[in-house]
């Protein structure tokens, strides 16, 4: 699970502590939403405990735990897919102020990518529908086209609305750590080399994804395997250099 490194540990290095408190109070909650659009909160949220911490960076803001609780299966989660391609309309997935889950849009082409100390960032500037308040950080941020990941609310620059509606003449700056920078991040043995990967469910088929997209750029010495239930596809951009090797496996296991 990834979200914002500052959510634990208020901006600074992740301590002992933290990460026992993180291991032994931890709670993580599924079905906060409501049953209609503006109804009430709906029953049946399913909270679980217990996660081990993977990495954390203060400096990208980003926290990656693993839930250390099996899923069970009535929840119908999955993992989203991610992607390092432009943006130009952004969905956040949040919950403000401890609010059920909310769904902001930002306008179209208001969502601008750019590099700060040491990471790159996604700012949005104005919200088509819905904003962000206090409580969103580790919110997702969504290509509106594909829906795959491209980056996690790390706080305002500066504040529109604050408030999950329409944010009129106020402008906002949200800003999301950027999927360029939370590649980096993530462990080999997580992204797989791969920078775009589509949504899966991990329990079809095991570990395999379901598509695989990849535009990266592979050395000499490379050795990569990109594996896939259905296919894979070599995006724009990607490039195999001599003495690379690379593997591509798609189908169902044996």
């Amino acid at each position: 699970m990834l979200t914002a490194n500052h959510v634990v540990t208020g901006g600074g290095d992740i301590t002992d502590g933290q990460r026992i408190a993180i291991e032994t109070e931890s709670t993580f909650v599924f079905g906060f939403e409501a049953g209609v659009c503006g109804g009430p909160t709906a029953s049946g949220a399913v909270g679980i405990t217990g996660a081990a911490v993977v990495r954390s960076s203060k400096e990208k803001d980003l926290l990656l735990l693993r839930l250390t609780t099996t899923l069970p299966h009535e929840l119908g989660a999955y993992f989203f897919g991610w992607c390092d391609l432009d943006l130009w309309q952004g969905v956040a997935i949040s919950h403000p102020c401890g609010a059920p889950k909310t769904i902001a849009v930002s306008e179209f082409g208001e969502v601008d990518h750019v590099k700060v100390y040491q990471k790159d960032v996604y700012d949005v500037a104005w919200w088509e529908e819905g904003a962000l308040a206090a409580g969103s950080s580790g919110a997702p941020l969504l290509s509106e086209s594909s829906g795959t990941l491209r980056g996690i609310y790390t706080g305002p620059v500066q504040a529109g609305s604050e408030a999950c509606s329409d944010p009129g003449n106020v402008p906002a700056q949200d800003r999301f750590t950027a999927m360029s920078t939370i590649l980096e991040f993530l462990p080999e043995k997580v992204r797989g080399g791969a920078t775009c990967v589509g949504t899966y469910d991990d329990d079809d088929y095991g570990s395999l994804l379901s598509t695989v997209e990849d535009a990266s750029y592979y050395g000499p010495g490379a050795v990569v395997t990109l594996t896939a239930k259905h296919s894979v596809w070599l995006l724009d951009g990607f490039f195999a250099d001599y003495g690379a090797q690379v593997i591509v496996v798609t189908g169902a296991p044996p």
